[in-house]
């Protein structure tokens, strides 16, 4: 009896659509991610698909151009009111700037 390999849509619990399927893994992977580094993931397999709509989903990707999803703020939770989808270059941008001004208060710390 031959072993049947590769993906089997008809297991899934998202049903058959590929899209839906790729989403649900990455949204699943994540919440795993953000719960591993102690973050409070609040954010639910629908609320997740409704940020990536439209053709947000396919702009996904590691090139400056490409799309992510981002927490406005670090020091808050993955929650629906704290991220939003940006370029990864936006993102390399505030991250740029958040390290510079940390950078700012510890050197300002310093010297007081």
């Amino acid at each position: 009896m031959a072993h049947r390999r590769g993906p089997r849509p008809e297991r899934w619990s998202t049903g058959t659509c590929p899209v839906t399927h790729d989403k649900f893994l990455k949204w699943h992977q994540q919440r795993n991610q953000a719960q591993w580094r102690g973050e409070t993931w609040s954010i639910d397999f629908d609320e997740f698909c409704e940020l990536w709509q439209g053709d947000s989903w396919e702009r996904r990707g590691r090139h400056p151009e490409d799309l992510c999803m981002v927490r406005k703020d670090y020091g808050l939770d993955w929650t629906l009111d704290n991220v939003h989808i940006v370029t990864r270059a936006e993102h390399w941008q505030h991250q740029h700037q958040q390290r510079r001004l940390q950078r700012l208060r510890q050197t300002a710390q310093e010297l007081d």
